[in-house]
C-alpha cells in the first residue's frame, strides 16, 4: 500500500546455489529448492522455505544423489517431484572428478525421501545437460524438457522426451539458438495448457527471447506421409511406361536440336560461361586438432592430451586468467605483471582477498595446463608468460604467425587452412568484460588487414569467395569485401548467390546505418 520494500538491502552477496532447481509444493505451497553452485562448490540440500512463519529449514542428501547443478525438476503428482540430470561431482567440489549426470529420481515433498528411478553412465554423443525445468506429461510416464552443452557457449536448446520408468529417449527435430554463461544465461521451460502449447524463456544478459512450440510435439515420421510401396506386379508396368516416357522425350530433343542447328547454323554464337578452375577444398588437409590443443576462434574449448574435452572445467576466472595472461604477452612480447591481473580481474576486493584470490586461481590454472600437454605458466622478472612447445596447438597463436607470413609464396592449401580457422566465430566470444575489447577490435581489425591484403593475391574464387565472406563476419558493412563476393561468385556463374548476398548485405547496411547502400548490383557485376 504505501509502495515500500518490507527490508532494505544495501549489498547482495556471491549466489551460493547457482542455477539451483525450484518449485511450490502443492501441499502447503512451500518453496522448494535443490542443488546448485557457488563458491567452487556444488550443492545436494533439499531447502524448503515456509511463507508463513518465514524460515528456511534445510537437508543435505549427498549420501543419495551427488551434488550437481543444471539439473531439471518438476511436479510429478500431489505427493512427489522429480529431478533429472545435472553437472557436479561426488564430493561436491569443483575440482576434483567433474561430471555429466543422466539419472532420474522421484523425490516426496513431505520428508524428501528419495527413491532413485534409473541411472544410466551417458545417454548421448556429446555432453548434455537440461534446463531447470520440465513438463511431465498426462500419462505421467514420460517428461519433456530442454537440453544442451554446457561447455559451449554458443549452442542450440534441443527438445528431448524420457521416460519415467525406464532411460527410454527421444530427440525431436529443430532447435532453439541459446548462448551459456553461468552467470548471465537462465532457461525456463513450462506447458501453457489452455493453448496446449509448450514455452521456453531465455534470458541473456539483457536480452529475452521467447520461443513457443505445439504440444504434444511430433517428429518428423510422424508428420510427413510414408513413401508409397509398389508391388512387384505393378512395378514393371510402371517401368515399361516410364521408360517409353523418356525414351520419346530424348527422340524429340534430339530431332529439335538437329533441325534447330541446321536453321541457325552459321547466324548465331553461343556465349558459354567457364568459371575459374576451382581447387576442392574437400581435398585439403584441414582437420580440427582434439589433442592438446586450445581453441579460442567460436568460443573457449580445450583438449588435454588424451583427447579429452576438458573446457568445462575452466570456470570463467580461469578462461579469463589465461587469455589476458595470453593477449597482453603477444601484445607486449613480456606478459603481463601480478598487479596489473588483480586490477583487472579482482578490482572489487581487498589488497589480501585479491592477493588470494590470484594465487588460488594461478594454481589452478597451472594445474589444467599440465593436462593439456606440452605448456607453462611461468613468473618471469615481475611478469606472468606462457611457454608453448612445439606440440600443443592453440588457434590464436597459429593465426597470428600465419598473419605475419602471409605472402605469394603461401600456398593454397595454408591459406585455406588460416581461413577455415579464423572464420569460425569471434574470438573469445564467451568472455563479455571491458578489458576484452580493445584486445578484441585490435585482433579482428588485424584480421580484417591481413584478409585485404589477400584478396589483391592471384588466388583460387572458391579462396575469395571465403575470404569475403570472414572479413563481413568481423565487419558487415565492409563495402571491398561484398563487391568482391560479388564479382567472384558472379564470374564463377553463380549469379543467384551473389544477388542473394548483396540483397541481405542492403539490408543490413539499411538496417545499421538508416541509409540506402549506393552501389547497385550491377554496377559492382558489369
Amino acid at each position: 500500500n504505501d509502495r515500500t520494500w518490507s527490508q532494505n538491502y544495501t549489498a547482495c552477496p556471491a549466489p551460493e546455489y547457482w542455477h539451483h532447481n525450484k518449485l511450490m509444493s502443492p501441499l502447503d505451497s512451500t518453496l522448494i529448492t535443490f542443488g546448485g553452485y557457488g563458491f567452487y562448490r556444488y550443492r545436494s540440500e533439499f531447502k524448503r522455505y515456509n511463507p508463513k512463519s518465514l524460515s528456511w529449514t534445510s537437508i543435505d542428501k549427498r549420501d543419495i544423489i551427488y551434488p550437481r547443478y543444471l539439473s531439471s525438476a518438476g511436479i510429478l503428482n500431489n505427493e512427489s517431484f522429480l529431478i533429472f540430470g545435472g553437472h557436479g561431482t561426488k564430493s561436491g567440489r569443483q575440482v576434483t572428478d567433474m561430471t555429466r549426470f543422466y539419472d532420474l529420481y522421484k523425490v516426496n515433498f513431505q520428508g524428501f525421501k528419495i527413491e532413485k528411478l534409473w541411472d544410466k553412465e551417458s545417454l548421448f554423443s556429446t555432453p548434455q545437460v537440461p534446463v531447470e525445468s520440465m513438463v511431465i506429461n498426462s500419462n505421467q510416464d514420460s517428461f519433456y524438457t530442454l537440453l544442451f552443452n554446457n561447455g559451449q557457449f554458443d549452442g542450440t536448446l534441443k527438445l528431448a522426451r524420457f521416460g519415467i520408468n525406464d532411460a527410454s529417449k527421444t530427440i525431436f527435430p529443430d532447435s532453439i539458438p541459446f548462448k551459456f554463461h553461468s552467470a548471465k544465461s537462465k532457461t525456463n521451460f513450462f506447458l501453457n495448457q489452455n493453448k496446449s502449447e509448450l514455452y521456453s524463456l531465455l534470458t541473456f544478459e539483457n536480452t529475452v527471447s521467447i520461443h513457443g512450440l505445439a504440444y504434444p510435439p511430433l517428429l518428423t515420421s510422424e508428420v510427413f506421409q510414408h513413401d508409397v510401396v509398389i508391388t512387384e506386379s505393378s512395378s514393371f508396368i510402371w517401368i515399361l511406361i516410364i521408360s517409353l516416357i523418356s525414351l520419346g522425350c530424348l527422340l524429340g530433343i534430339i530431332l529439335l536440336s538437329k533441325r534447330f542447328y541446321k536453321i541457325y547454323k552459321g547466324k548465331i554464337s553461343f556465349e558459354t560461361e567457364i568459371p575459374d578452375k576451382m581447387s576442392d577444398p574437400k581435398n585439403s588437409n584441414f582437420k580440427r586438432k582434439t589433442v592438446s590443443s586450445i581453441y579460442l576462434y567460436g568460443g573457449f574449448q580445450v583438449f588435454d592430451k588424451d583427447g579429452n574435452d576438458i573446457s568445462i572445467q575452466f570456470t570463467p576466472t580461469l578462461r579469463q586468467l589465461f587469455v589476458l595472461i595470453l593477449f597482453y604477452q603477444s601484445k607486449n612480447d613480456k606478459g603481463i605483471s601480478s598487479n596489473r591481473l588483480t586490477e583487472i580481474l579482482w578490482y572489487d576486493k581487498l589488497n589480501n582477498s585479491a592477493k588470494n584470490n590470484r594465487n588460488v586461481n594461478i594454481s589452478k590454472l597451472r594445474m589444467l595446463l599440465e593436462k593439456i600437454g606440452d605448456i607453462r605458466l611461468d613468473h618471469d622478472s615481475s611478469y606472468w608468460v606462457l611457454s608453448f612447445g612445439e606440440d600443443l596447438y592453440c588457434d590464436y597463436v597459429y593465426s597470428i604467425n600465419q598473419l605475419i607470413n602471409l605472402s605469394e609464396n603461401t600456398t593454397e592449401e595454408d591459406i585455406y587452412k588460416f581461413l577455415k580457422t579464423i572464420s569460425v566465430g569471434t574470438i573469445c566470444q564467451d568472455i563479455q568484460n571491458d578489458w576484452i575489447d580493445d584486445f578484441r577490435n585490435e585482433i579482428e581489425n588485424n584480421l580484417i588487414d591481413g584478409l585485404e591484403k589477400l584478396s589483391g593475391m592471384n588466388l583460387a574464387s572458391y579462396l575469395l569467395v571465403l575470404i569475403s565472406d570472414t572479413i563481413l563476419q568481423y565487419a558487415p558493412l565492409n563495402e571491398e569485401a561484398i563487391i568482391l563476393k560479388c564479382k567472384t561468385l558472379y564470374s564463377m556463374g553463380k549469379k543467384g548467390l551473389a544477388k542473394r548476398g548483396y540483397d541481405s548485405f542492403c539490408d543490413k547496411y539499411v538496417e545499421l546505418l538508416d541509409s540506402k547502400f549506393e552501389i547497385s548490383f550491377n554496377e559492382i557485376v558489369k
